[in-house]
């Protein structure tokens, strides 16, 4: 299946960069555990960042054991880029499937297709939220 979400991010999107960079794994990985619940054992890992001529990227996966949060499998691509303004867009594409995927019904997938992307969208709001809250350099 594939999800598709994104937040504005409200911090220029230089600063916010430079933000997103010097984060520290963990911090993404921490937001994956408060946006996909389960433990570290499913947790979520950023790839090298990717310089695009529009947009910061980089992919992401739940990596370890992905079915403690749920799923088969978890795997996109979050892209950073600018906006008209002083905002800043965040975006995760993604491609996953459910670990019991074959069992659920049409109805369960829907239900757990919007699940997911309430998840998706906690975790970009969260990320968002730590970009926006970065102290600017002095």
């Amino acid at each position: 299946m594939l999800v598709y979400d994104f937040v504005p991010v409200r911090a220029p999107f230089d600063r916010a960069t430079a933000t997103l960079r010097a984060l520290p794994p963990a911090a993404l990985a921490s937001a994956g555990v408060t946006a996909f619940g389960g433990s570290n054992d499913g947790r979520l890992e950023r790839g090298p960042f990717r310089d695009r001529w529009d947009a910061v990227v980089f992919d992401v996966k739940l990596a370890g054991d992905p079915e403690a949060a749920g799923f088969e499998y978890f795997e996109g691509e979050v892209q950073f880029a600018p906006v008209v303004g002083a905002g800043s867009h965040l975006s995760l594409s993604a491609s996953y499937e459910y670990a019991i995927g074959r069992a659920l019904s049409p109805q369960e997938r829907v239900r757990s297709h919007r699940e997911t992307e309430l998840r998706v969208r906690t975790l970009l709001v969260l990320m968002a939220t730590q970009l926006e809250t970065a102290p600017a350099e002095q």
